[in-house]
């Protein structure tokens, strides 16, 4: 079984939560439009309709996912002890970012997850549940962390057909730090989650096999040979 970090915060599956809701990201100028023209650079096109609701849907689950956190970043105050006034900075920090996820809409996992990625995480839950000692694949899984950041960010996603591929990095203080790229797949009118990804080639263009929350269970749980 390969090393997996210890996690933080434990994965909640059933969990309902009030959930921000977010923006397309906004597009060039166009003055800056012009700019790439004279130089003879082609600006990016606008959004799609299916990239438009595809980076929507994520940024959404991801909200939901980190508003799962916002009891742990704010949990207590530092105040009146004999705690730094960096420390007591940073945590006032974590609170104004905790409270951006308290008014949001709610989301429940059951209706964004794929059939089939929920039916592997149920088989690692019961795997898990027989042995208490067992972590089981213990880190976040949407998140692809230990220790999360405050703050996730849908910083590209790509359609191809009935597919969306959304490059999610975890931000902070300003800093990079988490990556993770979920796959999705056309559900209707909206999208669902098919599984997560945590090694992206860009130039590829898709992820590589076998590093992937799927393969993982599946490698756990005795399906497959690692």
């Amino acid at each position: 079984m390969r090393n997996y970090r210890v996690v933080a915060c434990a994965l909640v599956v059933g969990t309902v939560l009030n959930m921000a809701a977010c923006k397309p990201k906004p597009h060039a100028a166009l003055s800056e439009q012009k700019s790439n023209q004279v130089r003879g650079v082609n600006p990016k096109a606008p959004d799609s309709p299916d990239e438009i609701s595809c980076r929507v849907f994520v940024q959404r689950f991801y909200d939901w996912r980190v508003s799962l956190n916002v009891d742990m970043f704010c949990s207590n105050s530092l105040k009146g002890s004999r705690a730094s006034q960096e420390a007591i900075d940073a945590q006032e920090e974590e609170c104004r970012i905790a409270s951006l996820y308290r008014h949001a809409e709610k989301l429940s996992p059951n209706k964004v997850l794929s059939r089939k990625l929920l039916h592997y995480q149920h088989r690692e839950e019961a795997v898990q549940a027989k042995d208490v000692e067992d972590p089981g694949l213990d880190f976040d899984p949407y998140l692809n962390t230990q220790d999360p950041s405050p703050r996730f960010v849908v910083d590209d996603v790509r359609v191809n057909g009935n597919r969306c591929d959304a490059i999610v990095h975890g931000y902070d203080g300003g800093k990079q730090r988490e990556e993770v790229m979920p796959e999705l797949s056309k559900a209707g009118d909206g999208w669902v989650i098919e599984n997560f990804h945590y090694k992206i080639d860009y130039n590829d263009g898709k992820p590589p096999q076998n590093d992937d929350l799927i393969h993982m269970i599946r490698e756990y749980i005795g399906e497959v040979k690692q």
